[in-house]
């Protein structure tokens, strides 16, 4: 399999950008609360749920590029489209859950996710540190869990200063509801 590395660094250019504008918008909405707008009709009654999707040991190797990708089944694309997708893996030598799209235990890689719109899949993949293509051993995640999480669901946990990049934090905020 050939690997067209420029298209890669593409990706993981548009990918970072997309994610450093989104925190941005995210984050610095912060100020001074002004008074409170008249309170406007009831919306319809909604069934936004939080989807978590559990995946067993999965091998990132050369034999398949350092890449995965990870299917929802049938939920609908709609669904998907709209909703904050997180993922995280947990490494049995290291003992402790990661996020997705950072530096892998140890440095040895960093994983990058996106969303495949054609497809409605997650697709993850290895680079070097210096964002080169990877070029490391063989890597086992024992397991993957994927977050889909819909945007008031999202707006209820910033507001609570949930840590996304903390899977347990997640977690825990999402059995709460």
């Amino acid at each position: 399999m050939h690997t067209n590395y420029k298209s890669v660094s593409m990706k993981k250019l548009f990918f970072m950008l997309g994610t450093i504008a989104a925190l941005t918008f995210m984050f610095s909405c912060k100020g001074t609360e002004g008074p409170a707008d008249p309170t406007g009709p009831t919306g319809h009654t909604g069934n936004e749920e939080v989807y978590l999707y559990s995946f067993g040991s999965l091998l990132y190797g050369s034999m398949n590029g350092y890449y995965n990708s990870y299917s929802f089944g049938t939920l609908p694309k709609s669904t998907i489209d709209k909703s904050l997708i997180l993922a995280y893996y947990y490494t049995a030598d290291w003992g402790d859950w990661n996020t997705v799209n950072g530096p892998g235990p140890g440095g040895d890689y960093q994983s990058v996710m996106y969303y495949h719109e054609a497809d409605s899949t997650v697709k993850i993949y290895f680079l070097n540190g210096d964002g080169s293509g990877y070029t490391g051993a063989d890597v086992t995640w024992d397991s993957t869990k994927i977050y889909l999480i819909p945007p008031s669901i999202m707006r209820a946990a910033e507001q609570q200063n949930v840590d996304f990049s903390n899977m347990r934090q997640v977690d825990r905020f999402i059995n709460e509801k």
